[in-house]
């Protein structure tokens, strides 16, 4: 009966995962497009748009590695992610590398930027900054505060969608959480 659980457990795991990678791929709002596009692309909304997408993917994906009650999670939600990431918004079968090769690129300065060390140690302005950079910002002091107030919206967003789909924290006072197995709900 253990493979079939495993088995069991593994198609669980994939349906959460994707559960809430649907809330990570969610449109960004119009608004915050238009502002970030004003203060970096020129006016360039559909760049703008496809760059805060990939910062919200980028805040999804680092909320489950950091927040996720199981180390499965982290996996699980990567590999849905990256099986939707070129499907939303859909993209022509010939783009679909490129745009698979760009998110690569851009998680990749997202990963850097929350690896460094200084500063005041809070990661959304270092995420902040990476989208505005990537996207030819100016990064002055009150644009990067718009930013960072708009890149944390959506770590709220992506850890409530992970409490609700992956379950809250219940420990008991007497024993450490490596020695108690996650509840979902």
């Amino acid at each position: 009966m253990g493979l079939w659980r495993d088995w069991r457990d593994a198609r669980e795991l994939a349906r959460r995962a994707r559960a809430y990678v649907d809330v990570v791929l969610e449109e960004p709002s119009s608004r915050d497009v238009q502002w970030l596009a004003e203060q970096s692309t020129h006016g360039d909304r559909a760049r703008m748009a496809r760059e805060l997408r990939y910062a919200h993917r980028a805040v999804g994906l680092i909320a489950a590695q950091r927040d996720a009650l199981d180390d499965k999670t982290a996996s699980a939600v990567a590999h849905a992610l990256s099986a939707a990431m070129p499907l939303v918004p859909p993209v022509r079968a010939a783009e679909r590398r490129d745009v698979t090769r760009e998110w690569q690129s851009r998680m990749r300065l997202y990963g850097e930027a929350l690896a460094q060390r200084g500063g005041d140690g809070r990661p959304m302005p270092r995420l902040a900054r990476v989208l505005l950079e990537v996207a030819g910002a100016t990064v002055a002091p009150p644009t990067l505060d718009h930013a960072t107030a708009i890149l944390d919206a959506r770590r709220v967003v992506a850890n409530e969608a992970l409490r609700k789909v992956f379950g809250d924290a219940a420990l008991p006072d007497d024993r450490p959480p490596s020695a108690v197995r996650a509840r979902v709900g």
